[in-house]
């Protein structure tokens, strides 16, 4: 469980960076991957907060949603953090309601009302797709705020950010204070990439089928995240007009791609980008950004 096991050790290592950046191209599995440790964290009681980017649903004016996210989750957290915030907005109309700007509202909603807290443990927070967040260009990017200011969080904040590798995000990530960048394709992480697909597989399909096409599931992944995922939404809850049995999807899925006229349906779900879930720490149910991450002032 390569990927993952460095991931956890990061966050429980208290000389670890504040900030984690994975790196990867579109398929492989990168989101996979944020799902996956925002679900072991939230399972545990350690995830803080969890944001998704999603491309057609972001424009440069929503993508400010990541602090007020990040301040409502902290303060259903740890009522210590909701007080200061309190204090902080209560008089402050404007901020409440008109400030978009990142400096203001990273300061006002996080860091102050952090400033004289004495929160135990890590505060895990994971954003994914950082690339469609929809401001990723430019002197004032929210890219290039995140690169420069994560590192002026509490020492036991862990921050991981999955990303495309564009080099006007990449670049800026280079060398910023307390960040460390790992990519898909690391050499020695992606030789392990199969027993972390294996292991993934083992923890969502029922234990026959994964005894018996397990492993050559994993091999028909040939290393893509992304892949595995959407194989087992489809082994799990076939097609209805296919009128498969879980084992007949198993079958249809390990046959050799020469079989297919086309591309194999799990490659052609990867290519379309289903609307991904993600984890919510409030809860243990998988929620599409859309629903909760609107205005969320305390």
């Amino acid at each position: 469980m390569a990927f993952l096991d460095f991931i956890v050790n990061w966050v429980d290592n208290p000389a670890s960076e504040r900030t984690l950046v994975l790196f990867g191209q579109a398929g492989t599995g990168k989101s996979s991957i944020a799902h996956e440790i925002a679900r072991r964290f939230d399972k545990m009681g350690r995830l803080t907060s969890s944001f998704i980017f999603l491309r057609k649903e972001q424009s440069e004016g929503e993508a400010y949603h990541l602090f007020t996210t990040l301040a409502r989750d902290l303060s259903d957290r740890y009522p210590s953090f909701k007080a200061a915030l309190g204090e902080v907005i209560k008089d402050n109309t404007s901020l409440r309601l008109r400030t978009r700007d990142y400096p203001t509202l990273f300061k006002s909603l996080v860091l102050e009302p952090l400033k004289d807290l004495h929160i135990v443990g890590p505060i895990v927070v994971v954003i994914d797709a950082l690339d469609e967040s929809g401001d990723v260009t430019g002197e004032n990017g929210l890219h290039k705020f995140l690169a420069q200011n994560l590192s002026r969080l509490p020492s036991n904040f862990s921050v991981f950010i999955t990303s495309r590798r564009e080099d006007g995000i990449a670049s800026v990530f280079v060398g910023a204070p307390s960040v460390r960048i790992k990519h898909m394709d690391d050499l020695e992480l992606a030789a392990k990439a199969h027993d972390d697909i294996l292991a993934f597989l083992k923890e969502k399909l029922p234990l026959d089928e994964f005894n018996d096409y397990g492993d050559e599931l994993a091999k028909r992944a040939e290393g893509l995240f992304q892949w595995a995922a959407v194989a087992c939404g489809y082994i799990l809850k076939p097609p209805g007009s296919f009128g498969f049995s879980r084992k007949k999807s198993i079958e249809h899925l390990l046959r050799p791609s020469a079989d297919y006229p086309g591309q194999d349906p799990v490659g052609r779900a990867v290519q379309r980008s289903p609307k991904r879930i993600f984890y919510t720490p409030s809860s243990a149910t998988s929620i599409s950004l859309c629903c909760w991450a609107a205005h969320c002032y305390i």
